[in-house]
């Protein structure tokens, strides 16, 4: 039997060490949710949906020349499916699309600036997502306010209200050609509701050492 030389076998081994590892990366989420930490409590059940913001508190230092849209503070919102059959969501009354409005209260109890953009847009297909039994997805968010006093600030996701809950339905109508009857019965499960996160704390500190000048 004809021996297969030692350097074309180190080949082939390192090619297939490679492809196991490039398909075990193409098959990882852009943000993985935690790892089931339960020291972090989730927002009130909501038509079987649950959502929370991490971490629970975190220290951010920022300098007397930092202007405000520089200082980069970020949060991880996650949203879970706690009941039995799967959901569709729509994304733009969460941090799962761009442009969401968090509910922050700086150091004096006011409402800081938003300095973000805030997208005009119709509701489109892509807008939807679904969620399935027992899924939580997740993403990576940066919050886009004027944190520049020193001190501690409470963010959670707004808190919806009844009107929100007829925007949604709206949108739903205008995704069925504006058909008032077929969104009344939802044939694509379209989740409908109020849903609040837990808040969390975010300290802005002054460095321990300021550069000289």
């Amino acid at each position: 039997m004809q021996k297969i030389p030692l350097v074309l076998s180190l080949c082939l081994v390192l090619s297939v060490s490679l492809l196991l590892i490039a398909t075990s990366l193409s098959n990882q989420p852009a943000t993985q949710p935690a790892k089931n930490d339960k020291r972090i409590a989730w927002g009130l059940l909501s038509n079987n949906l649950q959502c929370r913001l991490l971490p629970l508190t975190q220290i951010v230092e920022v300098s007397e020349r930092t202007k405000p849209e520089e200082i980069q503070v970020y949060l991880t919102y996650e949203l879970r499916n706690m009941g039995d059959e799967s959901l569709t969501f729509f994304v733009w009354y969460c941090p799962l699309a761009d442009g969401f409005v968090f509910d922050v209260e700086d150091p004096d109890e006011t409402r800081p600036s938003y300095l973000g953009p805030i997208p005009a847009r119709a509701p489109r297909l892509s807008d939807f997502i679904t969620i399935q039994p027992g899924q939580t997805v997740a993403r990576h968010v940066r919050l886009l306010y004027d944190f520049s006093k020193i001190g501690t600030y409470k963010v959670s996701t707004r808190k919806s209200n009844d009107a929100k809950v007829l925007e949604q339905f709206y949108c739903l109508k205008d995704l069925h050609q504006k058909n008032t009857e077929t969104a009344e019965q939802n044939p694509d499960n379209v989740w409908i509701g109020l849903i609040e996160s837990n808040t969390v704390t975010i300290n802005i500190v002054r460095p321990a050492t300021q550069p000289a000048l």
